[in-house]
């Protein structure tokens, strides 16, 4: 047609005739801007504002502007194209989109031509910020009547009732050209908080107050690292310590928060260089006389009977990041700042009896970083010279008046590490378990005291007790609560913790053997035995004058020189990653999990042989750590000699790997004189899932080391425990402990990823937790040092 006018001439009627044609060539032409199309389409006879009503009624300037199609948006109306017909709908999605950077010529277009007064359109002031519009399109928006204290939704994921105002959204993009706009133009510094966008009212009109100015300027210290918008703010008489609240959904409660709160919560990383360090922005928000925390006896107005919840700056933190990011030096350091200057004096008390570790499970790095925040927070809020205050924490942390104390715990789900670390913090600094006024009980009266009817039924109905799980979680706590000092010897009103103990006994129905049992070993471990008291023993230590009579039962104890009831679990991290962390997961895990609960008497010590230095005949076969250790404070081979004389038995942690990984555990064991690795000794492997293999009974991995070290072993005379016959839950020969870590989480390990874990399924797999090889092991190794006792 380019090349023929006569040709073209003649084919132009033809495709521009037919209705549909015309309609198809107008609908192209607006979506790819083509002006001369639009000019011959519209010559034919097309509608220069619609396009037929099988393309749903479309509005060429809409699809025009959808597109950013400037010089076919201004033809179109010069044409005298409009948007004021009732087939046609312009939605907030059609606002959003003029709204965007790349629009914004065409944004000037629309409002150049007068559209921005229709009522079917909602150009949002807070899209163009947020998306990058240039002050002078603010300007443009503000001088065609655009409200500048508009309250507007936030759309997009994890914006649920999110509300903003124009300055706000600058405010939190950091754009002080566009606030010194905005605010020229009237926007109120102060905001309003009481606001609602909605259709329908609702009483949760939004789930943070961002839409105050002082709050979005909060957010952006946090966001951008910088503190000039939240000064201009302050300038401009922005209140710096107005309470508003945040709501996470409607039948949450309300939670007090104030900017300084809101900054904390707002913090996106540590340890980011070139950004303002959270220590600094505290430092500049307390120096303009922000308040650190909000008093416990506010009243927020409006909120009267929904009884709002108030926090501490110390709870956002670590309820936001986890007790576990005490690890990293810049949150802990923020965390000593805020306690230094007050933080949650008023809620100790809830802050040190709160927090769980993710999992369940909690490491010894993850413990000592705890402790050192529980002793830091008791220094700096508790009297040193009166020990009330820190009676009454230790009292709502062991009894079973909350429901995340110790008792709480082992009644219902085992040992809370954290809450341990928390109660030996206590007595470290001078709280007393003993403590008692006014003839109120001790502690240990309360937990002799409670027990719930459906618990001590189901202990009851145990042949045998040992292998009830709430059982072992007892007993370890009563064993905890002798070796922080509880006494049973004393009385209140005519009773000691022990009678409170037996008083089952004295009813009119009779225990079951299985009961009576429970009561008896508790007591036992009450007063330091094993089993060495019976019931009828135990009633008869509570006749007058019982104090003195256990007395003396104490002293006779202690007159009696007994081996030591430890065992030695050795393994080594001197190993290549994942290898050395997975080491020290696992000893940790089985250690809480697995033995220290089957065997309460007996106290299980993890040793590490890379903490020695034994120097190795051949180091150079053994395979290096990817960190050597190069601390100073390795103790000496004869430090080695005397620890491992202190234990009873051991358990081998050793990876199943090349024989070279065992190296330093071999030679370990050779130094040592006969005599002293001549106890029982349990054996416990770990190593990476191999491909499976239907003919061989090594489950689906290889078993690489294990038959050399069980053979060294034999050969320097241990005495390790059989556990390659047959035994009780059917175990076939080979059943020794062991731990099969996943191909796929074994990569998680090397990385830090989200399945570095120990636990569930992964651990003894195939078997429950209840009753797996771990637990047999350690009955039989326990077993063989009491036989040879005797």
């Amino acid at each position: 047609m380019q090349c023929s006018r006569c040709l073209h001439n003649r084919l132009q009627p033809v495709l521009y005739g037919p209705q549909d044609f015309l309609e198809q060539a107008m609908r192209r032409a607006c979506k790819t801007g083509n002006t001369h199309t639009i000019r011959l389409a519209t010559s034919y006879g097309a509608h220069v504002s619609l396009i037929d009503a099988r393309y749903n009624c479309c509005s060429t300037l809409k699809l025009a502007a959808e597109r950013g199609h400037v010089e076919a948006f201004d033809l179109l109306v010069e044409m005298g194209a409009t948007f004021d017909h009732s087939n046609v709908t312009l939605g907030p999605r059609f606002s959003r989109k003029l709204c965007s950077p790349v629009k914004e010529a065409v944004l000037f277009s629309f409002l150049k031509a007068g559209f921005a007064s229709l009522k079917t359109i909602e150009l949002s002031l807070p899209s163009v910020i947020r998306t990058g519009g240039s002050p002078e399109l603010v300007k443009a928006l503000l001088d065609h009547g655009i409200d500048v204290n508009k309250h507007e939704r936030v759309y997009g994921p994890k914006q649920h009732h999110i509300i903003v105002t124009a300055l706000s959204t600058a405010i939190a993009e950091n754009k002080m050209s566009i606030f010194d706009v905005l605010t020229e133009r009237g926007a109120s510094i102060h905001g309003t908080e009481h606001c609602n966008p909605f259709q329908m009212q609702t009483p949760y009109p939004f789930r943070q107050p961002v839409h105050l100015p002082i709050y979005a300027a909060a957010i952006a210290m946090a966001k951008h690292g910088v503190t000039a918008v939240m000064q201009r703010c302050l300038d401009l008489g922005a209140g710096i310590n107005f309470i508003s609240r945040n709501r996470e959904h409607p039948a949450a409660r309300p939670v007090l928060t104030t900017p300084l709160l809101t900054y904390l919560s707002a913090i996106e990383g540590w340890n980011e260089d070139g950004k303002l360090s959270p220590i600094d922005g505290l430092m500049f928000l307390l120096g303009h006389k922000a308040e650190l925390e909000i008093p416990l006896n506010f009243k927020k107005s409006g909120l009267e009977k929904e009884y709002p919840q108030i926090q501490t700056t110390i709870e956002v933190l670590l309820d936001k990041w986890g007790i576990e990011k005490l690890s990293n030096p810049e949150f802990f350091a923020t965390i000593k700042f805020l306690i230094d200057k007050g933080a949650g004096r008023d809620a100790i008390n809830r802050i040190l009896t709160k927090y769980r570790a993710v999992g369940g499970f909690v490491s010894t790095g993850l413990l000592q970083n705890w402790t050192g925040f529980a002793e830091l927070f008791i220094k700096r809020h508790f009297d040193a010279e009166d020990p009330s205050a820190k009676n009454v924490l230790l009292r709502e942390s062991l009894t079973q008046t909350r429901t995340n104390s110790l008792a709480f715990s082992y009644e219902y789900g085992g040992q809370n590490e954290i809450q341990l670390g928390t109660v030996r913090c206590l007595i470290a600094a001078g709280a007393d378990i003993n403590a008692h006024k006014d003839g109120a009980p001790t502690i240990l009266h309360e937990v002799c005291g409670y027990r719930t009817m459906s618990n001590f039924s189901h202990i009851c109905g145990h042949e045998d007790i040992f292998d009830c799980g709430h059982f072992r979680r007892m007993c370890s706590f009563f064993s905890f609560l002798h070796e922080i000092g509880a006494d049973p010897r004393i009385i209140i009103k005519g009773k000691s913790p022990i009678d409170v103990l037996l008083e089952p006994t004295q009813k009119s129905f009779r225990l079951s053997a299985s009961g009576e049992k429970y009561l008896v070993r508790l007591g036992n471990i009450l007063l330091g035995e094993l089993d060495k008291y019976s019931l009828s023993d135990l009633k008869s230590l509570d006749a007058v004058p019982k104090s003195r009579k256990i007395r003396n039962l104490k002293a006779d104890m202690a007159t009696v020189e007994r081996p030591a009831k430890s065992i030695a679990l050795i393994h080594n991290t001197d190993l290549p990653r994942p290898l050395n962390v997975l080491s020290t997961a696992i000893a940790e895990f089985v250690k809480h999990d697995y033995f220290a609960a089957r065997v309460p008497h007996y106290e299980i010590h993890i040793i590490n042989i890379a903490s020695y230095n034994l120097s190795p005949a051949d180091s150079s076969s053994s395979p290096k750590a990817d960190e050597t250790n190069t601390a100073p404070d390795l103790k000496s081979p004869s430090d080695w000699g005397t620890e491992i004389s202190k234990h009873s038995a051991f358990i081998l942690l050793f990876p199943y790997q090349t024989w070279s990984y065992c190296t330093s555990l071999k030679h370990a064991l050779s130094i040592l004189p006969s005599h002293r690795i001549h106890k029982p000794t349990l054996l416990l492997g770990f190593g990476k899932e191999e491909p499976y293999h239907p003919n061989e009974y090594e489950r689906t991995w290889k078993k690489k080391s294990f038959g050399m070290m069980r053979d060294f072993l034999r050969k320097r005379g241990v005495k390790l425990v059989d556990m390659e016959s047959d035994g009780p839950g059917g175990w076939p020969k080979g059943g020794w402990p062991e731990f099969m870590v996943y191909a796929d989480y074994w990569e998680d390990w090397i990385t830090g990823g989200y399945n570095a874990f120990i636990g569930g399924q992964q651990a003894e797999a195939w078997e429950n937790r209840d009753e797996n090889r771990c637990i047999r092991g350690i009955k039989m190794l326990v077993a063989g040092v009491e036989s040879s006792r005797k």
